[in-house]
């Protein structure tokens, strides 16, 4: 690979993350002014991000399918062994990763109503939390995808957590203010 394909390949990531980052933004932002003012607030990602994942995932695994068939059909000095072996160790990981990302943002959530929080997450039990047992919260939501919105029980155990991209965010926030639930602040430290 030559000097320039380097550098232009490198601006072209430089480029394409941002516009990709702020398109999940943007969706985030459009989706959440759809979102019902009801008693309850369900947390949830952006349709576009769950797409995403699973579009990922979909796109290596029939990929890979194809690069194996391809190996079996045009098998030349014996190599469709190998090709097999390796397009399979590739597809698993990468559609792996793709299908993990999808089950992450979509079955993280929490759900907020009059008398406290509903927590969900991937590989534990859903668990309810009276707004007099959450002792703080940390809310970094105007960060952007960097952001959440983390709470923590009265010994500083995190009890829950959403991401920032979560569409109802700011809601279950503006939730926990509203029931005078102690904010620590979000200034981050390195």
């Amino acid at each position: 690979m030559e000097l320039w394909e380097s550098i232009l390949i490198s601006l072209l990531i430089a480029i394409i993350l941002p516009v990709v980052f702020s398109v999940f933004g943007l969706f985030k932002v459009l989706e959440e002014k759809k979102l019902p003012t009801a008693d309850t607030i369900r947390t949830r990602p952006p349709k576009i991000l769950s797409g995403f994942f699973l579009g990922f995932a979909l796109l290596v695994l029939c990929g890979g399918i194809a690069g194996i068939i391809y190996c079996s059909i045009t098998d030349s000095e014996n190599t469709t062994a190998l090709g097999v072996i390796v397009i399979s160790l590739c597809v698993g990981i990468f559609s792996g990763l793709g299908f993990f990302g999808y089950a992450w943002v979509r079955f993280n959530y929490v759900v907020a109503d009059k008398e406290g929080v509903l927590a969900y997450r991937l590989f534990r039990k859903k668990k309810y939390y009276r707004y007099e047992e959450i002792g703080w919260f940390q809310d970094t939501t105007s960060l952007g995808m960097m952001g959440s919105l983390v709470g923590y029980d009265k010994n500083n155990n995190k009890i829950f957590a959403i991401e920032a991209l979560h569409i109802g965010a700011t809601a279950v926030a503006n939730r926990l203010r509203d029931h005078f639930v102690k904010e620590k602040s979000n200034s981050i430290h390195y």
